[in-house]
This record gives structure tokens, C-alpha cells and sequence, in this order.
């Protein structure tokens, strides 16, 4: 039979457990990129990189790769040749949309493991 002060224990470590599992959504470079395009109509590599500080280059790199993976879509001005810009595509979209919900519910579920940090912390104090 176990006593109340072993269930209070048993509570707390399962509570911190589950507090130290963090899943949260890590915003990287490409997920940024795609926010970008998604927030601005006719994006330029300019627009991309007064946004987010990175090197021309890189940008070239990344763009490329988002391009072949269907994500983005690039496109050449039809009265400049030289300007390129970029559009997102239905899956770039698909794909942003899921990093936001995903964001979003970790969001919630932060808030819920403050409420959880503040219940273990109020059942260390009756042990």
C-alpha cells in the first residue's frame, strides 16, 4: 500500500518528466526564408536578405534548394530580366502552415507545463 507522500513523490517525478521533454519548434533558416516569401508579393533576394542578415550567397544555396524541393518557385521579371523574385508554392505553404499549427500547440503547451511546474512546486511543499 502506498502512502500519500509516495503518490505526492510519484506525482512530482512524473510531473518534471514530462516538463524536461521539450518538443518545441526550432524556426530554422528555411522555415524563415519561407515566411518571408509567403509575407511578401514578389519576393526579392534583397527583400530575404535585409530581413534576415545572411549572405548572398547562402541565400543563393538555400533558394536553391527550397526551389528543388518544390517549396518555392523562382521567377524572372518580365521588364527586367537581371531582378528574380520568388513566390511560395501550394506545398511551401502546406509546410509553413504545419511549422505554425505545430509552433502554436507548443505554445499552449507551454503555457500548460507553467501551470504544471506551479502544481509540482505546490506538491513539494506538502512533502
Amino acid at each position: 500500500m502506498t502512502t500519500t507522500s509516495e503518490e505526492i513523490l510519484s506525482l512530482i517525478i512524473n510531473l518534471e518528466y514530462m516538463l524536461k521533454n521539450n518538443d518545441s519548434v526550432k524556426f530554422d533558416i528555411k522555415l524563415k526564408v519561407l515566411h518571408i516569401i509567403k509575407n511578401t508579393e514578389k519576393t526579392t533576394p534583397n527583400d530575404i536578405i535585409d530581413k534576415l542578415g545572411m549572405a548572398r550567397s547562402n541565400l543563393a544555396i538555400m533558394c536553391n534548394k527550397l526551389t528543388k524541393e518544390g517549396l518555392i518557385s523562382k521567377h524572372k521579371d518580365l521588364l527586367n530580366k537581371k531582378e528574380i523574385f520568388y513566390t511560395i508554392t501550394p506545398s511551401g505553404l502546406e509546410m509553413l502552415e504545419e511549422a505554425y499549427n505545430k509552433a502554436e500547440n507548443n505554445f499552449i503547451k507551454q503555457r500548460n507545463k507553467t501551470k504544471l511546474k506551479k502544481l509540482a512546486s505546490d506538491l513539494k511543499k506538502l512533502i
